[in-house]
């Protein structure tokens, strides 16, 4: 649950094992409203865990644009489980 932090990027705390599943699966809540809020607290790049799986939230528009323009050979093969969500791990 340290990954993000050792690294120096902000997030929500996790519970080990589910990292954020937990919060992200609030039935009173959809997952878009959560990540919103994650977002107002965080700011627009932060990491969560989805289980095992570490995945980096970026909500700035002209960052993704970057990301999947000029360094697209870093950032091609990411998975996308959320609009906005693409995993370290391809």
């Amino acid at each position: 649950l340290d990954y993000w932090k050792r690294r120096g990027i902000r997030g929500p705390p996790g519970i080990l094992f589910l990292g954020n599943l937990y919060a992200m699966t609030d039935v009173n809540k959809p997952i878009g409203l959560v990540l919103r809020d994650w977002t107002k607290i965080y700011g627009k790049v932060y990491g969560i865990q989805e289980g095992l799986r570490r995945t980096l939230v970026v909500s700035d528009v002209e960052m993704i644009r970057e990301f999947f323009t000029k360094k697209f050979e870093c950032f091609y093969a990411r998975k996308v489980s959320f609009p906005g969500i693409c995993h370290e791990d391809g």
